[in-house]
């Protein structure tokens, strides 16, 4: 089962994270701007196996940055359960109706 959660920024995990999403995607990484996103983590078997980062612009409205997934782990919605929790965390945040939006990516381990 893949387990997600919220990462701690400048944790080791939180690297490993962009260290993920600098193996499966094209994107330049600006470590400034990183540390103000939510970064979100795909937990497989004590493994990253996925990752997203949700940039917040108020509370109840924010953009997924990215999503990256392990080409040997897309076929088990690991992509749908990171934006699921992207949703759930933005309703959590707050009293209005939460509005989460992104763009597809252009390689084929990306979405949103």
């Amino acid at each position: 089962m893949v387990h997600i959660h919220i990462s701690t920024p400048y944790s080791k995990e939180f690297f490993e994270a962009i260290n993920l999403r600098k193996q499966l995607s094209d994107s330049k990484i600006n470590y400034q701007k990183e540390r103000r996103y939510v970064t979100l983590v795909a937990i497989h078997n004590h493994k990253m196996v996925g990752t997203a980062s949700i940039q917040l612009f108020t509370t109840s409205v924010g953009r997924i940055k990215e999503i990256v997934v392990l080409p040997e782990y897309t076929d088990k919605n690991v992509e749908v359960k990171l934006i699921r929790f992207a949703e759930k965390y933005l309703n959590n945040r707050s009293k209005t109706k939460a509005i989460l939006f992104g763009k597809k990516a252009k390689t084929s381990n990306t979405a949103a």
